[in-house]
């Protein structure tokens, strides 16, 4: 139960740690040009192009899905109350990566909600533990 607890935190940094370098490495998307007449297929195909030559945007993705990926997993073993605290989780790691890495600012009731979100996992891990005993 512990090392599931512990993936799962994992899986949470890895969508939380991503999501702030895939907002930035897309800036720039809504300007792309659409080739015209192509209709809204050769706009999807004109953002892919965009996104796909921003190898920042991919590698961040790419840790970004191999963290679904592991959550997937997880899934089948893990409880799902528990899971669905990885949510939780992942907006905390998203707000501190954000402010550690590009500056972005950290309201004080955001973050009260992140020690509060913290407490609250852990209780439930222990609830858990408590109910494996």
């Amino acid at each position: 139960m512990i090392a599931t607890s512990l993936s799962l935190i994992v899986v949470a940094f890895l969508w939380g740690a991503t999501n702030p370098f895939l907002r930035i490495e897309s800036q720039g998307l809504e300007s792309t040009t659409k080739p015209q007449g192509q209709g809204v297929v050769g706009g999807y195909a004109a953002e892919l192009a965009y996104l796909g030559t921003r190898w920042k945007y991919l590698l961040a993705l790419g840790v970004n899905l191999s963290g679904s990926v592991l959550f997937y997993y997880l899934l089948s073993t893990a409880d799902l109350s528990v899971t669905a605290l990885v949510n939780a989780l992942t907006f905390a790691f998203t707000s501190l990566i954000g402010w550690a890495f590009f500056g972005e600012s950290i309201s004080g009731r955001s973050l009260l909600g992140m020690c509060l979100v913290v407490v609250g996992v852990c209780l439930c891990v222990m609830s858990k533990i408590e109910d494996v005993k």
